[in-house]
């Protein structure tokens, strides 16, 4: 099995899903107050320093996929699933198992902000 590391990831914080998060509608009848988007904007750009994206994967042949929910892989080991993805899976050769971060700095900024109460800096670094 071989692991593949990817470090040089690109993440894109979508404005319009962070005031929806906030509860802000962008429609013809309420507008987003000027600080608001303000706020929201500096905090999404201080966010993309902070972000220390990782991933690790690998590729792994699957052996066979039984009835009962269990997909049996080149390496001995076996995963379970429900009915639902073991359909979604049946006729697959290979699998492809990984585990993504984006690091710790973002997350430690906003526990920061929400102690300090600065909860309109915080909410746009949520992810």
């Amino acid at each position: 099995m071989e692991i593949i590391k990817v470090k040089d990831i690109r993440i894109k914080i979508d404005e319009e899903e962070v005031l929806r998060y906030q509860g802000y509608h962008r429609n013809e009848t309420e507008k987003t107050s000027e600080i608001i988007l303000q706020i929201t904007r500096e905090e999404i750009e201080q966010g993309y320093h902070l972000f220390e994206p990782k991933v690790i994967y690998s590729k792994v042949m699957v052996k066979k996929i039984t009835s009962e929910g269990r997909i049996n892989l080149e390496n001995g080991f076996s995963l379970d699933f429900s009915n639902l993805i073991i359909n979604l899976l049946k006729g697959s050769s290979y699998l492809v198992l990984g585990v993504v971060t984006i690091g710790s700095s973002l997350e430690n900024k906003v526990s920061e902000f929400f102690s300090q109460g600065e909860y309109p800096r915080a909410w746009p670094l949520m992810p």
